[in-house]
This record gives structure tokens, C-alpha cells and sequence, in this order.
């Protein structure tokens, strides 16, 4: 069995909504049939201030076009054909939300996850996803077609690893955020305690299916959700292909689908800042150093002033 995703080639559309996404382990070997080049881009999204490229997702959960993204047929018997994105409201996307840099009035760019901590206030979401400061954007748990069901959640500061501070390495593209509490039924009341929370763990062995909950950048759009086996590539890397998570979709969280504790194993970041192609995604490796950095937020330490990701290293032709 070969699990090595494709090289970087042409993104594809799906041709259809609506279908569940599976993908059988088995087929992957096929992933490697050679495709015509063109222009492929991260999954990564601009900082505050700056315009993001890529398409929102509309109501049916269907990828609209964009510049940069031109659509081209599935072929017959490829794998990724099987894989299909599906819209998805439900008590896990609850704890799952995009990151407004500029205010709900704004495009929202990455996607942030509620998880468990000492204090209940933190988000995890990818670090190439932050420049300077995050303190002031908004986080909308259970966004849906520009609905804020549990609300807004303003972000107090930022945390990444001395390893991401130092050289923006891939193996530590994820960040933590902190919520400030807010008043509800005349109560301040965490974020955690208000929509739930997932549990850090480390990320499992190969073909463990997980399901993955995202936005793609843009506004008054709906989620994008995939159950897919986790495989990983011959560097190693955490991986799953699936239709759909384009450009504003960094930190979306790869989730144990059907645990009995909501389970979070990673998130779209690391290798190419996420990915090259919207059907191949990627995370960073999870072990102690998510959770360490999830308690040291937590605790209230000093944020961290997060240098920019440079470049996502993905071919431009």
C-alpha cells in the first residue's frame, strides 16, 4: 500500500454536492496519474488588512470559482472523485468557527476549534495564520450563512511554539488563541463551557478516519465537512485528500470521527501551509507540544508577537 499523496497539480472541482465524502485506503495508489499543470495555491489565508483569494463555500457546500482556481473534470476512477465535500450543522461544528480579522463585517479567513484547557478560553487554529497580533478579531462558533448562533468571541492573545517563533517550522504550524468570556443569562461564562470543547491528542496511526470541519475564506457561506481515512506521506507528514478546502481553511480540525469524545488529532497547516491543491491537505504532526502550548495560553502567559509565515513554498506553473 502506498499512501504518498500526488505532487502538486491542477486543482479539481467536484461535479456533484451533497455526497458523503469517503475515500477507500485502498485506491490511493492511483493518486499518482499525471495531470496538466496550472496555478495552485496554499490553503493559507491573508492577514488582518489584506484580501484573500479563493472560493467561498455556497449553501449546498459546493466550491464557487475563483481567480486562480480554474475547474477541470474528475476523471474516471481517480479516487479523489469519490472524496466530496457536504455542508454540515451539527453539535460538533458547534465548537468550530471561522476567525473574522476585521470584524463580521469582513471576510472571514482561517477556521479556529473550541478545545479543553484549565480555563476554558482557547481556540486552536494554524499558526501561518497569524502576523504581530490576532488580539481584537472574532471567533464565531457554529457560523452558518452569516448566522452567529453562539455567538461572537473576542480573541484577548496569541500563542505558537519557540520552534514557530524561531524559524516558522512546518512541524509547528499550529497556534493557540484566547477568548475573553462573555455574559450570558447574566453570567460570565467561558467559551468551552458555552459550546463544548474537543481534547488535544496526539495524531493517531495511518488510515484512522477522521472528520474534518472547515471554512473556506469569505462571508455568509456555510461549512465544509469530510470524513476521510488520515494517511500520511512518505515524509511522514499527516495527510487526507478531499474536494473543497481551499484557500481560507488553515486550522479547520481533523476530528476522530465517531469517538465518544470529541477528539481533536490536528489541524490543515504544516507541509505547504496546509496544502498546494484544494483535494490534498496537510497538518503538522500533534504530540506534547500542542497541549504544553494550549495549557501556557491557558495560564495567561505573556502572548506571543508572531512573526509572519513567508512563503508557502508551493509551485506557481
Amino acid at each position: 500500500m502506498d499512501d504518498r499523496p500526488p505532487r502538486p497539480t491542477r486543482p479539481r472541482w467536484p461535479r456533484s454536492a451533497r455526497v458523503t465524502c469517503a475515500v477507500l485506503a485502498a485506491a490511493v495508489v492511483v493518486l499518482g496519474a499525471s495531470l496538466s499543470a496550472s496555478a495552485v495555491m496554499a490553503k493559507r489565508s491573508a492577514v488582518a488588512g489584506m484580501s484573500i483569494a479563493g472560493p467561498s463555500t455556497s449553501a449546498t457546500g459546493t466550491p464557487g470559482p475563483s481567480a486562480g482556481r480554474t475547474p477541470g473534470p474528475v476523471q474516471s476512477g481517480d479516487v479523489r472523485a469519490s472524496a466530496r465535500p457536504v455542508p454540515t450543522v451539527d453539535a460538533e461544528q458547534a465548537m468550530v468557527g471561522p476567525l473574522f480579522p476585521n470584524g463580521l463585517s469582513g471576510s472571514h479567513s482561517c477556521t479556529g476549534t473550541v478545545v479543553a484547557s484549565s480555563q476554558g478560553d482557547t481556540v486552536l487554529t494554524a499558526a501561518h495564520c497569524i502576523s504581530g497580533s490576532a488580539r481584537g478579531w472574532l471567533f464565531a462558533p457554529g457560523y452558518e450563512k452569516g448566522e452567529t448562533p453562539n455567538g461572537t468571541w473576542t480573541v484577548t492573545g496569541q500563542y505558537v511554539t519557540s520552534a514557530w517563533m524561531h524559524d516558522q517550522s512546518a512541524d509547528d504550524d499550529f497556534a493557540v488563541l484566547t477568548v475573553a468570556p462573555r455574559t450570558i443569562d447574566g453570567r460570565s461564562t467561558t467559551i468551552a463551557t458555552a459550546v463544548g470543547a474537543a481534547q488535544v491528542s496526539a495524531t493517531p496511526s495511518a488510515r484512522t478516519l477522521i472528520r474534518v470541519i472547515g471554512y473556506n475564506a469569505g462571508r455568509d457561506d456555510a461549512a465544509t465537512t469530510c470524513t476521510v481515512p488520515l494517511l500520511r506521506s512518505r515524509a511522514g507528514n499527516p495527510t487526507f485528500f478531499c474536494h473543497g478546502f481551499v484557500g481560507g481553511s488553515s486550522g479547520s480540525p481533523w476530528l476522530l470521527a465517531n469517538a465518544a469524545t470529541r477528539t481533536i488529532v490536528g489541524v490543515i497547516g504544516g507541509r505547504h501551509q496546509g496544502g498546494c491543491t484544494e483535494y490534498t491537505s496537510h497538518s503538522a504532526v500533534f504530540g506534547s507540544a500542542v497541549t504544553a502550548l494550549v495549557e501556557r495560553a491557558s495560564d495567561g502567559g505573556t502572548p506571543d508577537d508572531v512573526p509572519g509565515a513567508g512563503s508557502d513554498n508551493c509551485p506557481t506553473t
